[in-house]
């Protein structure tokens, strides 16, 4: 009846209840801050993505259990795509569980997403998945923004070394470009290994000031942007406005990725390999999502890419292995980066190499030779 006082046994049912349900959101922070990374993903690319890595390494039905209890909890929600497919997202209370989450999630991250993008977002996870099988990382994080200046640098370091003449000076001009661009260079500080001196953000310096021993340039692990002055800093910082006379700055301080685009990467036999995913999001302009990527330097190494699209026509023929339909964004896309081009764009195929991986992994599929008309 409303109104009515809990029992002593209903109150001890309560905060039992209310100790597992805490127990479960603390144990599993991880998993947590991977959805708010991709938003949504389906249990198929959250087994690959956390619970196959060291120390869970759990079975398939044991994830699929955690993920349900977590459902049951109200701290994961549960959305069917047609009938084949379910992601699953964060609710408002498992934002609540973990500071870590409210430093990065946005408002827009809370919402259940709309159709179309919630096909994106299960399309970006599935290619996750298939990369991390493969022994690739993925993400946009510090160490992707590292492995990807590693790969630049060092295939351009060694065309400068077989080039010769003015062919040599070119590719030394564009191996600085590379080492200055600041989408490549992640915020650092200068740190005196031996007394703990630390420097201003984004200043080389050589001696510290203290016992003049020299200092090491230490990358941060974290990057914040201000949500209304748009300021960059490697801590959730107290700051004023460039402009506005220098008043304070109310803006929220968010964790941000340096990197605009996802980063497949991994250790292979000719150094760092990486894969810059381009998974078009019906959300953002695709000239918008083109121009973030690391492909507008003449003359730089070639970077392999993954294409996905998300148009709403374009259907995929897994059976037969090809195209049935192609829509008009699809084809936008492709045209981008076909040695053809597109006139109103950088040239992408003088500096992106298309590669191709699990093409099943489509967001409208003919799977069945019953399903070809």
């Amino acid at each position: 009846m409303l109104g009515a006082e809990l029992t002593p046994r209903s109150r001890r049912r309560a905060r039992r209840a209310a100790t597992r349900a805490a127990t479960v959101a603390a144990n599993n922070e991880r998993l947590f801050l991977l959805l708010a990374t991709l938003r949504a993903a389906s249990a198929d690319s959250l087994h690959a993505l956390h619970f196959t890595r060291a120390p869970l390494a759990v079975t398939r039905r044991q994830a699929y259990r955690t993920l349900a209890s977590l459902e049951a909890a109200g701290y994961l929600a549960r959305r069917a795509l047609g009938a084949r497919r379910v992601i699953y997202r964060l609710t408002a209370r498992a934002f609540e569980a973990h500071e870590s989450l409210r430093r990065r999630a946005s408002d827009v991250a809370r919402r259940d997403p709309p159709a179309a993008l919630a096909h994106y977002l299960w399309l970006r996870a599935a290619l996750w998945a298939a990369l991390a099988r493969e022994g690739y990382r993925v993400g946009r994080g510090v160490d992707a923004q590292l492995a990807l200046r590693r790969f630049l640098l060092g295939r351009q370091a060694k065309a400068v070394a077989a080039a010769t003449g003015e062919a040599r000076a070119r590719a030394e001009r564009v191996l600085a470009h590379l080492r200055g661009d600041p989408e490549l260079t992640p915020l650092f500080r200068s740190v005196c290994p031996r007394c703990g001196i630390t420097g201003p953000l984004m200043e080389a310096l050589d001696r510290c000031s203290s016992c003049r021993g020299a200092l090491e340039q230490q990358p941060a692990r974290e990057r914040y942007r201000c949500t209304r002055c748009r300021l960059v800093s490697d801590g959730p910082i107290a700051h004023r406005r460039a402009r506005r006379g220098g008043a304070a700055c109310d803006g929220l301080m968010r964790l941000a990725d340096p990197l605009r685009f996802d980063l497949a990467w991994r250790r292979g036999a000719a150094g760092e390999d990486v894969v810059v995913l381009v998974i078009d999001d019906p959300t953002v302009a695709l000239n918008e999502q083109l121009r973030a990527l690391p492909l507008h330097t003449l003359g730089q190494p070639k970077v392999p890419v993954i294409l996905r699209t998300t148009d709403p026509l374009s259907t995929y023929n897994q059976w037969e292995a090809r195209w049935e339909v192609l829509g008009a964004r699809h084809q936008q896309l492709l045209r981008a980066f076909s040695a053809e081009g597109d006139a109103r764009l950088f040239p992408y195929a003088t500096t992106a190499q298309v590669i191709d991986v699990r093409p099943d992994l489509q967001i409208r599929l003919i799977a069945t030779k019953k399903e070809i008309t």
